[in-house]
């Protein structure tokens, strides 16, 4: 599994969806739009797209979301290289997860290398771990836990 995007904000969490679930959803300010930034992802998500298994927007929830939904979807798990804490939920725009069979990772600059997909459970190495099929529950509950 590859990031694609190098424009990490050092663990920042303005403007995301786990500050709003601190309490804290004003604090800082979100990326301000790069349009060469968004010109590049795309440019790079269309050179992908045909030899990528996967290829996931970073949006709302940030990494640890998006891997989140990668694994429900697949049902394969992951083992994730270890990250401060914070930076797994900022939501920096314009990046992009790649899964790809090629041990050298998808052609592009910015890729950087923070998983492997195997198992059952998606782990955060020493911040923890949560089966696949724990999530996917959580996930598909959501909803319905919400209207009760």
């Amino acid at each position: 599994l590859w990031l694609v995007g190098d424009n990490e904000r050092d663990g920042d969490l303005a403007g995301s969806a786990v500050a709003r679930v601190l309490g804290a959803p004003h604090v800082g300010r979100p990326a301000s739009p790069d349009p060469a930034a968004a010109r590049s992802a795309v440019e790079t998500a269309l050179a992908l797209a045909h030899v990528a298994s996967v290829l996931h927007d970073v949006g709302r929830g940030g990494l640890a979301v998006a891997v989140a939904e990668i694994c429900i979807r697949s049902g394969v798990g992951c083992d994730l290289m270890e990250r401060e804490a914070s930076s797994w939920f900022e939501e920096s725009p314009h990046r992009l997860l790649v899964a790809t069979a090629k041990e050298d990772g998808p052609p592009a600059a910015s890729a950087k290398r923070i998983g492997t997909f195997t198992g059952t459970n998606i782990d955060f190495g020493t911040r923890g771990s949560v089966s696949v099929a724990d999530a996917a529950s959580t996930w598909r509950q959501a909803i319905p836990r919400r209207l009760h």
